[in-house]
Formats: C-alpha cells, structure tokens, sequence
C-alpha cells in the first residue's frame, strides 16, 4: 500500500499524526486500529486491569481520573 494511502488511514481513525514515525510503526499501529474496529476492542475491564498495572509498574507516575488534591 502506499505510503499517501496509510497516512490517509491513519487520519481516519487517529486524532493527530504522530511527530516522528517509521514506516514499520505506522502499519503496525495502522494494522492494530483496523482489527479492533473489525473485532472489537479489548473488554472494558481488561483495559482497566491494564491500566491499573500500568500505574502499579510504570516508573513514570500519572493519575487518572480527577487529580488528588494537595494538602493544606
């Protein structure tokens, strides 16, 4: 496919186009959206078991939901 053709995909089904990519990036990333849409996504409780393991395991700390607030 050419490479115009996967970034006129890529547009359809993301929000915005990613700053720096290889071609092997986009067709996996391409390749990964296009079978969700075809199959369905992953249960919503496996996205947030992920998640949770996400937060557990990552060294970089994000929070979701509404942010804690600080003390005093």
């Amino acid at each position: 496919m050419p490479l115009d053709r996967r970034w006129d995909l890529w547009d359809q089904h993301f929000p915005r186009r990613p700053p720096r990519v290889t071609p092997r990036y986009l067709e996996s990333r391409l390749a990964h959206r296009l079978q969700e849409v075809a199959y369905g996504g992953l249960p919503k409780a496996v996205n947030e078991q992920l998640a949770d393991c996400g937060e557990r395991l990552s060294k970089i700390k994000v929070w979701r939901g509404a942010c804690p607030t600080s003390p005093g």
